[in-house]
C-alpha cells in the first residue's frame, strides 16, 4: 500500500492511514462547503481504526445532531468528519493528504447543491440519488445588495454589499491544505463594504503577507487578512448564504491543482498568482 499520511497546515495535527480508502467523494453539501470555506470537500472515507493520530490531537466539533466534525485549533484545517449512523468509518479530507494527488475521485454527492458558475469534474458520476447538477441562472448580486455569511456555527457572522473589486478560484497548494478542500473560492471587497456583524474569528499568519481567519468554535475558514492592505476585506464566497449571487473573474494557480482534476467551465485560467497570471490586481 502506498503510504498515506498528511495533516494540517501548521504541522500541529499529523496522521496516517494504515489501510487504503473505501471511496473518495466530491462532497457539495452546503455545511461541508461552509465548512471548508472551500466550493467543494473531497472526502476519503476510511474504517475508523485504520486513521492514526501521530501528532496533537484535532479539536472535534459537533455539527448537527448525526455528525461531528474535527479541525487544527491552531491553522483551522478541516481534517475529519463522521456520521453517528456509521462510527466504524470517518471521511478525512483528501486535500489534508501531504501528497493528494496519491488518490483519485470516484464520485460527486449532492450535485444539486453545487456552485452553479463552477464546473470542475463533472465528468466524474454523480453518486445515484445524490441530486444532479443545475444550471447556472445567471442572477447575480445587485450594486446596492446585501450579501449575509457565517461560519457553521453562526458564531461569525458578516455582510458585504454589492460586487466585489475583485474575485477568483484558488487552486494554490496553501488555500487547499488550509480549507481542507479543492478550489477554494475568494472575493476582495473594499473595507466599508464588509460588516463583522457578530464573533471575533482566530488568526493564523499563513505568510508574511496576510493571516486566515477562522472560527474557532467550529473551523470554518472565513477570510483572508492583508498585511499590506488594511482598506480591503478578503471572504470565501463558500460561507455566504447564497455563493451563486457571487461568480469568479478567473482560476489562480491552476499549475498546482490536483493532477487529474478537469477545469470545464470557461472562466479564464492562469497558472500563478495574479501578478503572474495579469488578468486582476487590486
Amino acid at each position: 500500500m502506498t503510504e498515506l499520511i498528511g495533516g494540517c497546515f501548521c504541522g500541529r495535527v499529523r496522521y496516517e492511514l494504515t489501510e487504503p480508502p473505501l471511496r473518495v467523494d466530491h462532497c457539495h453539501c452546503v455545511m461541508c462547503r461552509r465548512a471548508a470555506g472551500a466550493a467543494f470537500v473531497p472526502w476519503m472515507m476510511v474504517t475508523a481504526d485504520s486513521l492514526k493520530f501521530t501528532g496533537d490531537a484535532p479539536t472535534f466539533f459537533r455539527s448537527s445532531t448525526q455528525a461531528e466534525r474535527s479541525f487544527c485549533p491552531d491553522c483551522g484545517t478541516v481534517l475529519t468528519y463522521q456520521y453517528d449512523g456509521r462510527n466504524q468509518e470517518i471521511d478525512v479530507a483528501l486535500a489534508s493528504l501531504d501528497d493528494p494527488n496519491l488518490l483519485s475521485i470516484d464520485q460527486h454527492l449532492f450535485a444539486n447543491s453545487a456552485i452553479s458558475w463552477l464546473e470542475i469534474d463533472r465528468h466524474i458520476p454523480v453518486r445515484e440519488g445524490m441530486g444532479e447538477w443545475l444550471a447556472d441562472d445567471g442572477l447575480r448580486v445587485a450594486e446596492s445588495q446585501t450579501l449575509e455569511g457565517s461560519c457553521l456555527c453562526e458564531k461569525i457572522q458578516y455582510r458585504v454589499t454589492g460586487q466585489p473589486e475583485r474575485a477568483a478560484v484558488c487552486h494554490c497548494g496553501t488555500c487547499r491544505k488550509v480549507s481542507g478542500g479543492f478550489a477554494t473560492s475568494w472575493a476582495i471587497y473594499h473595507a466599508d463594504r464588509f460588516e463583522l456583524v457578530s464573533g471575533r474569528p482566530r488568526a493564523h499568519l499563513s505568510s508574511k503577507t496576510g493571516e486566515r481567519q477562522f472560527c474557532g468554535d467550529c473551523g470554518s475558514y472565513l477570510f483572508f487578512r492583508s498585511l499590506k492592505r488594511d482598506d480591503i476585506a478578503e471572504i470565501m464566497i463558500a460561507t455566504l448564504d447564497h455563493p451563486n449571487l457571487i461568480s469568479a473573474d478567473c482560476h489562480l494557480f491552476t499549475d498546482s491543482a490536483p493532477a487529474g482534476m478537469q477545469i470545464q467551465d470557461k472562466l479564464p485560467r492562469y497558472p500563478g498568482s495574479i501578478a503572474d497570471g495579469g488578468a486582476i490586481s487590486f
